[in-house]
Order: C-alpha cells, then sequence, then structure tokens
C-alpha cells in the first residue's frame, strides 16, 4: 500500500504508478533504495513485500525507459503476469506499532541534499 500526495506536472499518475511498482526500473533510478524483495502473493491483486528507501522525484524517466525494457510487464496492473507464489494469509502475524524496532535516521545524509527539488 502505498499513500502519497504530490504535484507532479510534467508525469501522469498512471507512470508515477509504474514507476513505484516497476522493480527493475526502481534499481535505475532510485540510488537511495536500501532493500527490496517480493515474499508472495495474497491473491491477483495483492502482494506482501519489503522495501526500504527514501521516496524522491523519479518518473521523468520512466515511460522511455519503459518503451526498451519489458513494455508490456506489468504485474502490479495485470495480475496474470504475476509470477509469485500464492501465500495463506493464515501464515501472516499482526505487528503492533509499538512492537516494531525504532529506528533512527535522523543522521543519515539525504542523497538529494543540496539538489533544488523544483
Amino acid at each position: 500500500l502505498h499513500v502519497c500526495k504530490m504535484i507532479v506536472n510534467d508525469v501522469s499518475a498512471a507512470t508515477m504508478f509504474d514507476v513505484l511498482h516497476d522493480s527493475r526500473y526502481r534499481k535505475k533510478w532510485d540510488v537511495t533504495m536500501q532493500e527490496s524483495f517480493d515474499i508472495a502473493r495474497l491473491s491477483a491483486n495483492a502482494d506482501v513485500g519489503y522495501y526500504s528507501c527514501d521516496v524522491h522525484k523519479a518518473g521523468q524517466e520512466y515511460s522511455n525507459w519503459k518503451s526498451q525494457n519489458s513494455p508490456d510487464l506489468k504485474p502490479w496492473l495485470y495480475p496474470e503476469q504475476n509470477t509469485l507464489p500464492m501465500m495463506d494469509p493464515a501464515e501472516l502475524s499482526i505487528q503492533r506499532a509499538d512492537s516494531l524496532e525504532n529506528v533512527d535516521e535522523s543522521s543519515k545524509l539525504d542523497a538529494n541534499e543540496g539538489e533544488d527539488s523544483s
């Protein structure tokens, strides 16, 4: 689940959606990604995965990149393309936020620090 509000005048919402879900393209643009991997599918349109990074503006080059890199492969839009194994939801456990590890990232240097974000 991604919850985000942003104004991007030169990239369509559909392209931004694809940019965030295309793991192969993310490796190209997301220099702040620490780790990402798929775990399993829960249903045709729902999967479980792990991802950690700082999100930044990335959609400007995606359409051009995607046209050269499996342009029709979008399992986040077309569930029939998803090859992850199905997972039984009963295998999941609920964790409350207060039981999770608190990670202080305040001392980390922002990869885009000093760049103009306009």
